[in-house]
């Protein structure tokens, strides 16, 4: 069979001469030189990459011959050990180097085992970080449900392969130590632990209109504004409503949504304690892709502008174990009310001079959070990250360089902006009647009891 040769071609050389045979001899020529160089240059990378392969197989099996002798190693000192104890039998003495023969080959054999483990581990993670993502993936990893059943590693994982933008939305959980603009300092509030009761991140309406403490949620309302007469409070509400003024904070498109920052923490304007707060996670993505929203998810400044409303679905809230809960590990707070401050037992701040006082004495916030939970555990988070320091801020992005979570960049404006609405939006007015009608019979009620003295 004639050979062909593909990168070549052959001619006749008169300066060669005949063959014996009395035939023209032909000379081959390279066609194409560089053409040949690669070719030759894939077929050594293949043979390269095939002895690459055959050598990590060899490998790999010489260590499962080891593995395996290791194993009827100890096979074998088992043997050996129940022989020993049958004849002499449990003589410590005689036995204790043996024991440790054992514990040693058990030792080796656990530690290739897991050094396996792990490679294995690091590679199929690796691969996983790097494959691309379809509006599928989106929906699929970035539902209430899936987020809520992962644990705190799976994660932090699932954030390293998809836009790692974060949300947060602080607690006031204790005592009220500063003032903003949107409330004053003073009192005792439980956020945190209503927050976990009800299961979900509920706006204002929501906890008016679906919780038991619906009358509650709104007489605390009344009492956070100062309305001290029913008329001014019916003149409120009725403000909260009109539809002319959405878009502004204290309206009703306002207290139907659950606030959020991006990629920080905004303690100092709803939070409690300075050095005690307490703050929930949720991935950007996931508010983008399951929650009408306005404001930025990911570039919104800092402060006061870095406020993202998100409006949950007929109130429903959004479930807590979808995120994560970030809780102060060290602070120095009260063993039974989990404050940095005296209170007393109305739960009112205790002061000297103007001034907020210390707990005597505490035991660490983590130590107290822990005792709670064992106390109740269906309100134990599924996910929790205790932090140090004090910082809520540097505390999240500490654990977003710990987990190698990297921002999504402008690829991912076009996924966050799905959803983004504006603030008089009719969806952001929904339940807005039934909202009237609750909040003015809470009135009522609230005023003819006080007026009773």
């Amino acid at each position: 069979m004639k050979k062909v040769w593909p990168n070549f071609i052959t001619e006749t050389d008169p300066y060669l001469g005949q063959t014996e045979q009395g035939k023209p001899r032909h000379v081959h020529r390279i066609k194409d030189a560089e053409a040949v160089r690669l070719a030759l240059h894939g077929k050594r990378r293949a043979i390269e990459e095939r002895a690459d392969v055959t050598q990590k197989m060899r490998e790999r099996e010489m260590r499962m011959k080891e593995l395996t002798g290791k194993m009827e190693g100890i096979q074998g000192l088992s043997d050996e050990y129940d022989f020993l104890v049958e004849m002499h039998g449990y003589d410590a003495s005689a036995l204790e180097l043996l024991d440790e023969q054992i514990a040693t080959y058990i030792k080796e054999v656990r530690e290739h085992v897991d050094e396996q483990f792990a490679q294995h581990e690091a590679a199929v993670m690796e691969r996983w970080e790097l494959t691309p993502y379809a509006e599928a993936d989106i929906k699929k990893y970035f539902s209430e449900e899936y987020l809520a059943k992962l644990s705190i590693e799976d994660y932090a994982l699932l954030l390293r392969r998809f836009p790692g933008e974060l949300v947060t939305h602080v607690t006031r959980q204790g005592v009220r130590d500063r003032i903003s603009h949107h409330s004053g300092a003073g009192g005792f509030y439980n956020g945190f632990e209503q927050t976990m009761r009800a299961g979900r991140l509920q706006s204002v309406v929501g906890r008016a209109v679906t919780q038991e403490m619906k009358e509650a949620a709104i007489v605390s309302e009344i009492k956070d504004i100062g309305l001290t007469t029913k008329e001014a409070a019916f003149s409120w509400v009725q403000n909260v409503v009109n539809p002319e003024g959405q878009g502004k904070p204290g309206v009703y498109s306002d207290i139907n949504s659950v606030h959020f920052a991006a990629n920080e923490v905004a303690d100092s304007y709803y939070g409690a304690e300075q050095g005690n707060e307490i703050f929930f996670v949720f991935p950007a993505m996931f508010i983008a892709t399951a929650y009408h929203h306005s404001g930025g998810l990911a570039d919104s400044g800092g402060g006061y502008w870095n406020d993202l409303w998100v409006w949950d679905q007929e109130n429903r809230g959004i479930n807590v174990d979808a995120g994560v809960v970030f809780i102060p590990a060290d602070a120095r707070v009260d063993p039974h009310t989990g404050s940095r401050y005296l209170v007393d037992a109305e739960k009112n701040p205790e002061m000297n001079d103007g001034e907020l006082l210390l707990a005597d004495k505490t035991i660490s916030s983590r130590e107290y959070w822990e005792q709670y939970f064992a106390q109740h555990p269906e309100l134990r988070p599924s996910k929790i990250v205790y932090y140090e320091g004090g910082d809520p801020t540097a505390a999240l992005k500490s654990w977003k360089q710990k987990n190698r979570i990297a921002n999504g960049g402008r690829a991912r404006n076009a996924l966050f902006d799905s959803q983004k609405i504006t603030r008089r939006d009719p969806v952001a007015m929904q339940g807005a009647e039934r909202f009237l009608s609750v909040a003015e019979s809470v009135i009522e009620k609230y005023f003819e009891a006080t007026d009773r003295g």
